[in-house]
């Protein structure tokens, strides 16, 4: 020991001895000729050594360090220090060329016998060769190793083509699906996961995915779809990775049974009657023909027959026929066209599986309907018919136009109705128009103009109108107007400014085009252009309208008491103040049309009637205008100390629907002093004003 002391410098070390780094793949330490005792060298310093090698799943070395597709093989590196001694739980690093091999982990730690081991795998299906690196680092000493490598050319394997889950002798019925199983081996043993793939054609059918690569346990699985219009498939499978590899098997495909026709839909469910031209008289049913496991049928021929309520209403196919002959497409879908006749009526049609006749669909919900507007299934009508608008701007009532055809059906949403006023301005969806929803109305707002075209007696008259049919009475109610059946002749539509029923010659005629005759138009609640009617035939081509009064009412009321007031009340006049419209009662003018608070009333009640009743005679001239809509009526006893008391009103506002003024009874207590006290009436309009009047 004294003398290995003094050999190495005292115990120290040589300050000026190198290391020499192991290197190679059998980590052999290079060194200078040694002096002194044993095998260690003179003038250097030991350093650690790292031996790395090939191995077989045995742990058996491998022989020309050959690695095969599909076998387990390790990389092993031994880590020793400079004593020969195992260095454990050391950090060991591999790479490797990956055209040739790929490596389960780039690093590991050793174990108690300075042992680092990971996989590798054969990176290639060709022979090539590369090279297997370990390196680790002991205290400041780098130190590695290396191995050269090589693969070999893998023997692929297509081995089998099969249906596994289909019974032998092997059949698949139409639009069933079966897996398909594929196995594959590299060099006798199974494929790797991932490793090959197979694509997949056939003669008839479809595949889930027509390329697929190997499981872990060399399958390759996809899912096939039998056709529908063929009696046999071929299948064939094939390795995309080496040519001629491929299998094929023939498949008989036996026609599914049908269990069903369903209705899948039309393009529209409702249809207009052919008397209106155009595209929304054709609809186009679709029927869908399955299994029993709801499958579509493809390539099936079908029968379909249009039902006899449907026949009697004019609906054909197209072409003309109540019976059809048709199949289905790839995807079990057939479909006919129907076209509506004259009359609206729903559309039943009835498709057989011309192969098994007890399968039987039907169309629902399928009609013919919206046909053209009859004159007497329109109306126009207003939310409030009298406005606070005699001297204000912008005042607005709204409107609402409903129609239907003369069988109670809508007329097609989409439609436009017209509209047109002698004062004011209507505002519809564009310009002074609207159009029909699908519940067959539609709406506009009329507003006021405080301007030059306002009358000065307050009068709007507001037309809205169409292009439609005259109405007539159907004897024998097969939706044809014919001779002699009675209908009501229409001519051209005026506005009927002044309120008459009669068209004077300032006023403005509207509609959508000629006169449809030169005969004398009968009276009507449709007035007409003198002269402008066709009395010799029904016409479906016409003007059909319809109309609203509105007023531009005073907000400043006029109260006026009609009669001798009693225990029990009186009566009142409440108008507008308005002196331009003024109204001459008479005892044959009909009560009906206005409202009268307290009085019974009967349809042939006048409004002389009316006041006759209430004592007063003879008939004054008073004003005719409605107070605006929703004006307050009130009364009070403003004598003080008075024992009479306001029991209340006929009314106690002005109704939305009225024109003319409203003759309301004040009914009093029947207190001894009722015939004497003063009684004070207020009339306050929806802007606030207020008029009061006593009597």
């Amino acid at each position: 020991m004294i003398c290995l002391l003094s050999a190495c410098g005292g115990g120290g070390g040589d300050p000026g001895t190198k290391l020499t780094k192991s290197s190679g793949t059998g980590g052999n330490v290079g060194s200078n000729s040694s002096t002194g005792a044993g095998d260690t060298p003179t003038g250097t310093t030991a350093v650690p050594t790292l031996k790395i090698a090939l191995v077989d799943a045995a742990k058996s070395p491998v022989s020309n360090n050959t690695i095969l597709r599909g076998a387990s093989f390790f990389v092993r590196a031994t880590l020793l220090d400079a004593n020969g001694l195992p260095l454990p739980y050391a950090l060991v690093k591999f790479t490797a060329d990956a055209a040739t091999a790929s490596l389960t982990s780039p690093s590991t730690l050793t174990d108690n016998s300075g042992v680092a081991e990971i996989a590798i795998q054969s990176a290639s299906l060709k022979a090539v060769a590369g090279s297997v690196t370990a390196t680790s680092t002991i205290g400041t000493q780098v130190i590695s190793g290396s191995i050269d490598i090589q693969t070999k050319s893998a023997v692929i394997s297509l081995e089998t083509l099969s249906f596994p889950t289909l019974s032998s002798p092997i059949s698949l019925a139409t639009n069933k699906n079966a897996e398909i199983l594929v196995t594959v081996s590299v060099d006798g043993n199974p494929a790797p996961s991932a490793l090959i793939n197979a694509n997949f054609v056939t003669t008839c059918g479809q595949f889930s995915s027509t390329t697929v690569a190997t499981n872990s346990s060399g399958e390759i699985k996809t899912n096939y779809t039998a056709g529908s219009n063929c009696s046999a498939a071929t299948i064939t499978a094939t390795l995309a990775e080496v040519a001629g590899q491929s299998k094929s098997i023939s498949l008989p495909i036996v026609k599914a049974t049908s269990s069903a026709i369903t209705f899948v839909g039309a393009t529209k469910q409702t249809m207009v009657t052919s008397r209106i031209p155009g595209a929304l008289s054709y609809s186009t049913l679709t029927f869908k023909l399955v299994d029993s496991d709801n499958n579509p049928i493809a390539y099936q021929n079908i029968s379909a027959t249009l039902a006899n309520e449907s026949i009697l209403a004019g609906i054909r196919f197209d072409g003309g026929g109540t019976t059809l002959a048709t199949s289905t497409d790839g995807t079990g879908l057939a479909s006919v066209v129907v076209k509506a006749g004259a009359v609206p009526a729903p559309v039943t049609v009835r498709v057989t599986d011309a192969g098994n006749p007890s399968v039987v669909g039907v169309s629902t919900g399928v009609s013919v309907s919206g046909s053209k507007a009859a004159q007497n299934r329109l109306s126009l009508a207003s939310d409030k018919t009298s406005l606070e608008a005699f001297s204000t701007n912008g005042a607005t009532a709204n409107l609402t136009f409903i129609v239907s055809d003369r069988f109670g059906n809508p007329v097609p949403a989409g439609t436009t109705v017209n509209f047109a006023t002698n004062s004011g301005v209507i505002v519809g969806a564009s310009g002074a128009t609207c159009n029909l929803d699908g519940n067959s109305q539609c709406s506009v707002t009329y507003r006021s103009i405080n301007g030059d075209s306002r009358p000065s007696n307050g009068h709007v008259f507001v037309i809205a109108w169409m292009t439609g049919e005259e109405a007539f009475v159907d004897s024998n109610g097969d939706g044809i107007w014919q001779s002699p059946e009675v209908f009501l002749p229409l001519g051209i539509p005026f506005l009927d400014s002044d309120w008459n029923g009669a068209r004077s010659g300032t006023e403005q005629t509207v509609g959508n085009g000629p006169a449809p005759g030169t005969n004398v138009c009968p009276p009507s609640a449709y007035p007409s252009v003198a002269n402008t009617c066709d009395t010799s035939k029904w016409r479906d081509d016409v003007t059909v309208r319809s109309y609203v009064y509105l007023v531009m009412a005073t907000a400043e009321a006029r109260v006026t008491q009609l009669g001798a007031r009693s225990l029990e009340g009186f009566w009142v006049w409440i108008s507008d103040a308005n002196q331009d419209a003024s109204l001459a009662f008479s005892n044959t003018q009909l009560a009906v049309g206005s409202v009268f608070g307290g009085l019974a009333t009967t349809p042939t009640d006048t409004l002389g009637d009316l006041l006759t009743q209430a004592g007063y005679t003879p008939l004054p001239t008073l004003y005719k205008n409605s107070m605006p809509s929703g004006s307050a009526i009130s009364a009070a006893v403003e004598t003080s100390q008075a024992k009479c008391t306001v029991k209340g009103l006929g009314i106690n506002a002005v109704p939305a629907n009225l024109t003319d003024g409203v003759l309301v009874f004040i009914r009093l207590g029947a207190e001894p002093d009722c015939d004497s006290v003063r009684i004070a009436v207020t009339v306050k309009s929806p802007g606030g004003m207020s008029t009061t009047q006593v009597f």
